[in-house]
């Protein structure tokens, strides 16, 4: 059914006819005067004026379609529509923002507390048997809601990122379910998110989103990452870490980054960051004893201080285990273990490879396997319940031109196939590997002065594949070791049949800082939203297992067996902090879980909906209420007052110019 939405304009439809009485009233004021040339005018042909007359009729009917053109622009035609069999009711899911972004102060107030004001606001203007849910952003939990209802206690902002993937399939099912004869969709958002995609929905809703913060841009710095500069300190020793922290204003800011361990400041510094930019600080710990070691880097306060904090778990085992097996008697390496054995952070214990079935795994940290390509499945089996278990394994190749029998070896370990080919130079020179002086720091004989690069050549290795950069390379850009995880492949035995390493004073320092930068590798830091996954390492029946949270309160958890690994595995994590596995009452790991920064991302100009600028009743009624009653003709009636008005100004010349 055709309908007005500002029917008040209609009467101004009579201003159609006075183009109309116009030309009548000019048609009754003329007046007859004679003239002396008078008969040029009686040679006119009696068509020609026919013709003017036409275009004469042609203008007054273009300007009456003209004026009620405009006038039907004001009035807003639209056709009347219902869909379903709700009887004009509506079905609207509100999807409210609750990432991390949507902390940011505006005017005194969290966006996300000025969201959950504009939702209450909103939910006055329904009707009390329209059908209203809630989705959150980043878990996508549901709420129903009714007309009246305090909103103020029941939700709070998150940490986590907002997840359209998660939305689309309960959006539509809501729609499904719940039938009406309007469908609409709601975001209330800082729209520091990926686009509103209506492909992905089945159903077609009118889509409404609100930013609660407008065009504002937030003061803030955050902390994207920390990392690790070097592997190479001991306890006692400065331990450099790279900050990398964010500057989203759109001005120059600066703050100071603080470091600290528990709650005691270690360390500070001053940071300077341009506008839209990004710089990477170092920082230095020094850690007093072996263990444990959480740390906290924080930046000052802001208008998003929740991205200010970054956590990080160090742990530096207060003597490391390391069983080194092997399957041919190497004099230089055996000579090295002893020597390492005196330092006092390792302890080593030598076992051949015919023996080291009898040992236990669970006595040792770091696995140094020097032995051939062909291992027994036992002793397969046995180094890969090493590896799940949590521990380092350190593999050097002793067998030569082996390399589909290493490959069948590692894709029995860690579903890879590591070595591409062999490479022997013997009687065709040698290959220098590149060994900086600087990273020979890891013992007590690595920390010489001298910072020159050492060239040592080798007359063979194992071309290997990497998917990261390699800590050390040969000088035609070959990797000398990869990592994956918590394995190590060498591409070389270390003997002076492969190479020149053995004889060279840098070789005990190097094998130090191989074993002793397995103690030292970071946990894995989780993200806000996803599971945790601790690894204990040891299964105990009797045992009682919880997880501490970052709030101090604890959650029962349970021991699962999973891949060949005793895993305990938390429900999504909702805060950042410190997350420890509590075995009978008693700390035994901890694990980092932070924000996610890519949620930070600029603000997205445009939605494909209708932006509501406030909830304001006459808003409200403008671009909500109006859109219900069905389809609108405003935009063809502009387009035909545009053509009209183009062919009034054709006729006017016509006639100016005279027809032909």
């Amino acid at each position: 059914m055709l309908t007005f939405i500002n029917s008040f304009i209609l009467p101004f439809l009579l201003a159609a006819f006075i183009p109309l009485l116009l030309h009548l009233l000019n048609r009754t004021r003329t007046r007859k005067f004679d003239f002396s040339a008078v008969h040029f005018l009686k040679s006119i042909e009696a068509s020609r004026i026919k013709k003017v007359r036409l275009l004469q009729i042609l203008l007054i009917v273009i300007r009456t379609l003209l004026i009620i053109a405009l006038i039907m622009i004001f009035a807003r035609l639209i056709l009347a529509t219902t869909r379903g069999d709700g009887n004009g009711q509506t079905t609207a899911v509100i999807i409210l923002d609750d990432s991390y972004s949507m902390q940011s102060y505006h005017r005194g107030a969290p966006l996300f507390d000025r969201s959950v004001q504009a939702v209450q606001k909103m939910l006055s203007y329904f009707d009390e048997n329209d059908r209203l849910f809630l989705l959150s952003g980043s878990r996508a939990r549901l709420t129903p809601l009714h007309r009246g209802m305090d909103l103020s206690r029941l939700f709070r902002a998150g940490s986590g990122r907002f997840h359209w993937s998660a939305l689309y399939p309960k959006i539509d099912s809501l729609f499904r379910t719940f039938p009406n004869s309007h469908e609409e969709l709601y975001l209330f958002s800082d729209l520091r998110l990926a686009p509103y995609d209506s492909s992905r929905l089945q159903h077609k809703p009118r889509f409404f989103y609100f930013n609660p913060g407008g065009d504002q841009t937030n003061a803030n710095l955050s902390i994207d990452s920390v990392s690790q500069t070097v592997r190479n300190v001991e306890a006692h020793q400065p331990w450099p870490f790279e900050v990398t922290v964010r500057n989203h204003a759109r001005r120059d800011m600066a703050a100071t980054i603080r470091l600290f361990e528990g709650d005691r400041l270690v360390n500070r510094r001053f940071a300077e960051v341009a506008a839209q930019q990004q710089a990477v600080l170092t920082l230095d710990y020094e850690p007093q004893t072996g263990g444990e070691h959480q740390l906290r880097f924080e930046l000052d306060n802001d208008d998003l201080s929740l991205d200010n904090r970054y956590y990080y778990v160090l742990n530096i085992p207060g003597q490391l285990r390391v069983l080194y097996v092997y399957g041919r008697t190497d004099s230089m390496m055996q000579v090295a273990m002893d020597v390492l054995n005196g330092l006092p952070r390792l302890k080593i214990e030598s076992v051949p490879l015919y023996r080291w079935q009898t040992m236990s795994n669970e006595a040792f940290d770091v696995l140094l396997f020097q032995a051939p390509a062909g291992l027994k499945t036992s002793d397969i089996t046995k180094m890969r319940q090493f590896l799940n278990r949590g521990r380092h394994l350190i593999f050097i190749p002793q067998d030569e031109d082996k390399s589909d029998a290493y490959n069948a070896l590692f894709k029995k370990l860690n579903r890879r196939t590591p070595v591409e080919s062999y490479v022997s130079l013997s009687g065709q020179g040698f290959m220098n590997l590149r060994l900086p002086a600087g990273a020979l720091q890891a013992s007590r004989r690595g920390q010489s002065k001298k910072q020159d690069v050492s060239y040592i050549p080798f007359r063979r290795y194992y071309k290997l594949r990497v998917t990261n950069p390699a800590p050390l390379l040969f000088e035609n850009g070959a990797p000398f070791y990869m990592e994956d995880k918590n394995l190590t492949l060498f591409a070389a035995d270390l003997n002076t049949q492969w190479g020149a390493l053995p004889t060279e004073s840098a070789f005990i320092p190097f094998l130090a800082l191989q074993l002793l930068s397995r103690s030292r590798s970071p946990r894995p830091a989780g993200k806000v939203g996803h599971p945790l996954y601790f690894y204990p390492g040891t299964f105990s029946g009797t045992a009682s297992w919880e997880i501490r949270l970052p709030n101090g309160q604890t959650r029962a958890a349970r021991l699962q067996y999973q891949n060949e690994k005793w895993l305990v595995k938390t429900e999504h994590t909702e805060h950042p902090g410190f997350y420890t596995l509590m075995r009978n009452g008693r700390p035994l790991q901890s694990l980092a879980v932070n924000i996610d920064h890519r949620e930070q991302i600029p603000p997205r100009a445009a939605m494909n909906g209708t932006a509501l600028p406030d909830l304001s009743a006459e808003s409200w009624q403008s671009l909500v209420l109006n859109r219900r009653r069905g389809m609108e003709f405003t935009l063809y009636f502009i387009i035909l007052a545009i053509m009209l008005a183009f062919a009034e100004m054709m006729v006017i010349k016509k006639l100016e110019k005279g027809t032909p």
